[in-house]
């Protein structure tokens, strides 16, 4: 793929974010403990899946509330935080017209391609995901 092509489909990927959340805080305030479950397979399968609460805990990370955001969901404070540093980091590249966000992009799918990394990404991600339904989200 084209480094235009990855710009274009990061730039995509932080206006997705950023209105998702900004639509959510608006339907729900600063409550997000009231927002009812959007979640597709929990609404068919009645369980959670690994991502459950992701919308909730960056809206509870947004309002400074580190402690229920992670456990709501770590994978929505990692995925804020993420969002954050995707933004940051392509209006730095626009800005300095440089292509430092594709070359973090590149290495990073090299560190996590490794068996040594990815195994123990996924079994964390399962961990959080067994977490999720023993807590009834």
């Amino acid at each position: 793929m084209f480094p235009k092509r990855k710009y274009f489909l990061f730039i995509l990927i932080c206006l997705a974010g950023w209105s998702w959340l900004f639509f959510t805080y608006h339907f729900v305030g600063v409550h997000p403990q009231k927002m009812p479950a959007l979640c597709f397979m929990k609404q068919v399968a009645g369980i959670p899946c690994p991502s459950c609460g992701s919308t909730r805990a960056a809206l509870y990370l947004l309002q400074g509330d580190l402690y229920a955001s992670l456990t709501m969901n770590p994978l929505g404070t990692l995925a804020l935080a993420f969002l954050i540093c995707l933004t940051l980091l392509l209006v730095r590249d626009w800005m300095f017209s440089k292509q430092s966000l594709l070359n973090i992009y590149e290495k990073l799918i090299q560190i996590l391609i490794k068996k040594h990394v990815f195994i123990p990404a996924a079994l964390l991600i399962c961990a959080n995901w067994l977490w999720s339904i023993l807590k009834g989200m």
